[in-house]
């Protein structure tokens, strides 16, 4: 169990440190956007689709990483004064049930999105360049299916904690700013 988890961990780890070069490449694209305007006056068609789908790989395909490691937005009104137990409890029942219907709407919408797309040959209307357009709403589904994988992750390692503290690694506390 603890070697599934671990190659999930490295795989999600991975495709997020390589997603998260799109910042970069977002940056980039902006800023060319934005010298070009300045020293051209002239808009570049590609530039928001080009930075507008980098942002949804990022989303996408990052937020598994984000996922699995348990850095996601979390509603703590209630779930913080649970004790540990109940909380891994909430989260394998409550949480996984919201999740896995989350998923299956964006794997089934999301692949007859892509699908459609590829069949039509669709193309930017916003631009003259011919992006294949199938290829990042592909990102739904695919981006759907690695959630799933990190959310198993994150409870693996979650009840792995619970069932054997004594393995618990100790890092040091994360800056905590409370406004």
């Amino acid at each position: 169990m603890k070697f599934l988890s671990d190659m999930i961990g490295r795989l999600l780890e991975t495709i997020g440190k390589v997603v998260s070069l799109s910042v970069l490449a977002i940056t980039v694209v902006v800023l060319i956007e934005i010298l070009s305007r300045l020293f051209f006056r002239v808009s570049l068609p590609w530039a928001a689709d080009v930075a507008s789908w980098l942002m949804c790989a990022l989303i996408m395909l990052g937020g598994p990483w984000a996922v699995s490691t348990g850095k996601f937005v979390r509603v703590d009104a209630l779930y913080a004064g649970f004790s540990p137990r109940n909380r891994l409890l909430i989260d394998s029942v409550v949480s996984s049930a919201l999740l896995l219907f989350l998923t299956y709407v964006l794997i089934r919408h999301g692949y007859t999105f892509a699908e459609r797309a590829f069949i039509a040959g669709e193309r930017p209307a916003s631009a003259n360049w011919p992006a294949p357009i199938w290829a990042f709403k592909a990102l739904i589904p695919a981006g759907a299916g690695l959630m799933v994988l990190g959310w198993a992750h994150y409870l693996l390692v979650e009840w792995h904690a619970y069932l054997h503290p004594e393995d618990a690694v100790t890092a040091p506390e994360e800056l905590q700013i409370h406004g």
